[in-house]
Order: C-alpha cells, then sequence, then structure tokens
C-alpha cells in the first residue's frame, strides 16, 4: 500500500509549458502534487486528484487532501 508523505499544490498559469497529469497524460495548469514515503512523486490535475483518492485514503491522508482542497479554492 502507497502511503501518502506530503500534499502541495501549485499554479502554472504564468507558463507556457505545463506538468503532465500521471492518471490521465493531459497537460495541467492545476497541479495536486503527492509525495509517497518511497520517494515516489505523483501529479494530478485537480479532476483526476479527486476522483483518484477520494475513498483510497486514510483519515490522516484525508485531513492532508482536505488541507491541499482548502488551498486550491484561493
Amino acid at each position: 500500500m502507497v502511503r501518502i508523505a506530503k500534499i502541495s499544490y501549485y499554479s502554472n498559469a504564468l507558463q507556457s509549458e505545463y506538468d503532465t497529469c500521471s492518471c490521465c497524460g493531459q497537460g495541467i495548469r492545476n497541479v495536486c502534487r503527492i509525495e509517497t514515503t518511497d520517494g515516489e512523486v505523483l501529479k494530478f490535475g485537480t479532476t483526476c486528484f479527486g476522483k483518484l483518492m477520494k475513498d483510497r485514503l486514510e483519515l490522516s491522508q484525508r485531513k492532508k487532501m482536505r488541507h491541499a482542497l482548502k488551498m486550491i479554492r484561493f
């Protein structure tokens, strides 16, 4: 089971190049970056992030996800 070490959010709105979603492969401007305890870094668009993580997180990880989602709604 993959454990989440850190969830962060950033926007590429001002850059000409975009990151690629680890799930769907599309270019993304608003990036949810997930670092696992194994050192792997995954980048998701907000839609894929919500779909993939909604039902698969433990309680402590749900708190991290909620915090990251609050940052998105600035």
